[in-house]
């Protein structure tokens, strides 16, 4: 028994080991839960990207030994707008405008800013006993807002904590495991910004 632990341990090992992992945006990641008419916020908002985090790529290894020696390719740039657009379109009644240019003119409720500030993910082997591997992933999203003028008016970051997916024996895709946790972090951190954001909406009615 204590060799096939060991066999399947270096199995995995390798595995995750000297290659480079890609993935995707994938909206079946995303839980779509629509926001009831009453509690939409009135007119549009505008989600803003500076135009180097649009297309930014996370690529590093994980932060465990399993897994640390590969590179895992995340479109964060990608999946903040995507993601973004879902969750912040849903709570505004005209939905939101996507740029990468500030506005100053007005026009919109409400400027969103959201950045990813930091990322990790996970390949725990050891509280398994080498039978398997737990993917997990931990996010922080940074939320900008700023007022029709233009002007930052809040600031805050919004820390996931670890999320742990389940574990497996062996996976031919292990980086869509992290892919996952990745996608239904950022949604979360989106959707608890959303209590700020209606806090200041409704101390700046229209």
């Amino acid at each position: 028994m204590r060799r096939n632990i060991t066999v399947f341990t270096i199995a995995a090992v390798l595995g995750l080991a000297g290659c480079q992992m890609t993935t995707a945006y994938k909206p079946e990641y995303v839980q779509a839960t629509p926001v009831p008419a009453a509690e939409q916020f009135d007119g549009k908002g505008l989600l803003y990207f500076e135009e180097s985090y649009a297309g930014y790529v996370y690529n590093e290894g994980a932060s465990t030994f399993t897994g640390s020696g590969a590179k895992l390719s995340v479109p964060i740039g990608l999946m903040t707008r995507e993601i973004g657009r879902s969750v912040y379109g849903s709570a505004f009644r005209e939905g939101v405008d996507v740029t990468t240019v500030p506005s100053s003119g007005g026009a919109y409720r409400v400027t969103i800013e959201p950045k990813v500030t930091d990322f990790k993910y996970y390949f725990h082997q050891a509280e398994n006993l080498g039978f398997a591997i737990t993917p997990g992933a931990e996010m922080s999203l940074t939320v900008r807002l700023l007022d029709p003028a233009g002007s930052a008016v809040a600031t805050r970051t919004y820390a996931s904590g670890e999320h742990k997916g389940g574990s497996y024996m062996m996976s031919g895709s292990p980086e869509d495991k992290i892919s996952r946790l990745a996608h239904e972090i950022m949604a979360e951190l989106m959707k608890q910004s959303l209590v700020d954001v209606r806090a200041w909406l409704t101390a700046h009615p229209q």
